[in-house]
């Protein structure tokens, strides 16, 4: 990504014998070459003639007008342009808040402004290779874990729910493989029974499964006065006093690495947890004071990890540094900066092969722009 040798074969002449007689720019290359040997379209771009020479032939210009135009563009040093993430969004912000904005969708904002343009607006897909049935995929476990737990929570009895729910997804697909099949069957009802035991609901029962949360919420940002957010809890609790518990499963807590008060008040990277918690005290009309969200990190109860994180309602006394976060936030959709940020997400980001991060000038346009991620900053 930097340019930088890795490992030296043994079988070519050393780097340094070589540096400085091959370019790695192909305009460089060209300049190294005899004229001669030079095809038509190679010397014309040599020579900067080739917008002349293909309107004296009758040729089409525009398609290398227009990349002419962007390469000079995003070698430049300077502020952003449009080549780098800058969109009018006028249209599309009216559009968005009428709507709801997904809390799931400003965390990846939050991640990358980039990744958020290009999953959100252009609504593009990393085409991936389809995956044989002869394995489970981690989604798949996902979503076993997900529909027994909410079975067993409608109607009791486990053993009887995870029967019920393996039944169900051996009959939609093939199992090629029968004894692993019977290992992932027996790793899933571990964790899930220590779930199950570990999980309190004396206090809080559940009440709803994948329940839409959506309310306009009061904050000035992009010209509003209120924003709509909306956004599919996994789990909704109540107790008797009226106070709620908001809960979100996830496999793994690599990811939520931080404390709760410091991703979602000194970093604002956990946006889930503030904005379904307000949501759903808008729509139950619930007090804030004992009520909480969780997340539920299910394979790290076997581990004797921490598996719960809380986000709870005597935190609210830092409830401005969140808004402050999140207005910055809605203030850059409103504006259309989708900008690159470089960091530790895009190892796993789907969009890596297209948002020019290796391309110095663009990362270094960003940065000043921006500045650099949390976690470049404090590397």
């Amino acid at each position: 990504e930097r340019g930088r040798l890795q490992i030296s074969s043994p079988f070519l002449p050393k780097p340094e014998e070589d540096s400085g007689k091959i370019q790695r720019r192909p305009s460089l290359r060209l300049a190294q070459a005899e004229f001669e040997i030079l095809t038509p379209r190679e010397a014309a771009l040599r020579t900067g003639q080739g917008e002349a020479l293909s309107r004296a032939m009758g040729r089409d210009v525009r398609l290398l007008v227009n990349a002419t135009q962007f390469i000079q563009s995003i070698e430049r040093r300077g502020k952003p342009t449009p080549y780098d993430g800058l969109v009018d969004t006028r249209s599309y912000w009216p559009m968005l808040t009428g709507y709801g904005i997904s809390p799931t969708a400003l965390e990846r904002l939050a991640e990358c402004p980039f990744k958020f343009f290009a999953h959100g607006m252009l609504s593009l897909e990393e085409l991936e290779e389809p995956e044989g049935e002869s394995m489970i995929t981690p989604l798949e476990v996902g979503n076993l874990y997900h529909e027994i737990l909410e079975q067993y929570h409608r109607k009791g009895a486990l053993e009887r729910r995870l029967a019920d729910g393996f039944a169900s997804f051996e009959a939609s697909r093939s199992i090629r493989y029968p004894v692993l099949w019977e290992v992932e069957r027996e790793a899933i009802t571990k964790v899930l029974t220590a779930v199950v035991d570990a999980d309190d609901t004396s206090t809080f029962r559940p009440r709803d499964h994948e329940i839409e949360l959506k309310a306009e919420l009061s904050i000035e940002a992009g010209g509003r006065k209120t924003v709509t957010f909306r956004g599919y809890a996994d789990r909704l609790d109540v107790s008797d006093s009226g106070a709620f518990r908001v809960v979100d499963y996830k496999r793994s807590g690599r990811k939520y690495a931080l404390r709760m008060e410091t991703g979602v008040f000194e970093k604002g990277k956990y946006l889930q947890p503030p904005l379904y918690f307000l949501l759903a005290q808008k729509i139950l009309g619930a007090p804030g004071v004992d009520s909480k969200f969780s997340y539920y990190f299910l394979d790290d109860v076997l581990e004797k990890e921490t598996w719960e994180k809380e986000l709870s309602g005597d935190m609210w006394e830092r409830r401005p540094e969140f808004e402050a976060h999140l207005r910055a936030y809605l203030e850059r959709i409103a504006a259309g900066e989708f900008l690159i940020r470089k960091g530790g997400h895009c190892d796993f980001c789907d969009y890596r092969a297209i948002c020019r991060k290796s391309h110095r000038p663009t990362l270094v346009r960003a940065e000043e722009a921006m500045g650099p991620d949390d976690e470049e900053a404090e590397a």
